[in-house]
């Protein structure tokens, strides 16, 4: 819906946590293949261990801890 709406354009992406690693990965694979794209094209993800994103990237799922380390980075900014 947020995507449908013009969300995650002009290099912001939409976050959408997960409370660990397996669902982040399942949940990313499920809507892509939903929307009949490769992860890491238009949905993404991350957490501790492995990153699946590009610059076309628009949903981004994410553990809780990457989502802290994120926002800690961008705080410093």
């Amino acid at each position: 819906m947020a995507m449908e709406l013009g969300r995650g354009k002009n290099g912001r992406r939409i976050a959408c946590t997960q409370p660990r690693r397996l669902a982040a990965v399942t949940v990313a694979e499920r809507v892509a293949d939903e929307l009949k794209s490769p992860v890491g094209g238009i949905i993404g993800y991350q957490h501790r261990f492995a990153r699946r994103v590009s610059e076309e990237t628009r949903v981004k799922f994410m553990t809780d801890g990457v989502l802290l380390a994120e926002t800690r980075a961008f705080a410093q900014r």
